[in-house]
């Protein structure tokens, strides 16, 4: 291993080992590689000096957090629309077993799109707050 004498440290603990260092480092950073990090005994302030990245990394950096961001709402809208999409099969099966499976059809391509997309969806929430006694 290869020794290092990371700050003004005299004595026994002038010098340590890189890796033991970098570990130790690591364990007071937990995680965050901006927080400060100072010697324990002469309270010397470690400065770190990363090694500069090439654009394969920084391409992949700037993909990872414009994905972390982006994450919430696709996952808000997959959830949204899923829901949406399940209140309008079930009020389409709805009107198919109410008024039978031919005339539902039928009623369903003469309405209005917009009705339907909105008017079928209701019917399960309709059904849900009329078992509610008021």
């Amino acid at each position: 291993a290869e020794w290092v004498r990371p700050c003004r440290c005299r004595g026994s603990t002038k010098w340590v080992h890189q890796a033991c260092l970098q570990r130790w480092v690591d364990e007071k950073q937990r995680g965050n590689s901006t927080a400060r990090v100072a010697c324990p005994q002469c309270n010397a302030e470690y400065l770190i000096v990363f090694p500069n990245l090439g654009p394969v990394v920084y391409v992949l950096d700037l993909a990872d957090r414009l994905i972390s961001k982006a994450c919430p709402f696709a996952a808000a809208g997959i959830m949204v629309g899923s829901i949406y999409w399940t209140a309008v099969t079930y009020g389409a099966v709805t009107v198919m077993q109410v008024v039978g499976h031919k005339e539902g059809l039928d009623v369903m391509e003469r309405a209005d799109p917009l009705f339907l997309l909105i008017g079928l969806p209701t019917i399960p929430v309709m059904l849900i707050l009329g078992m509610i006694r008021w």
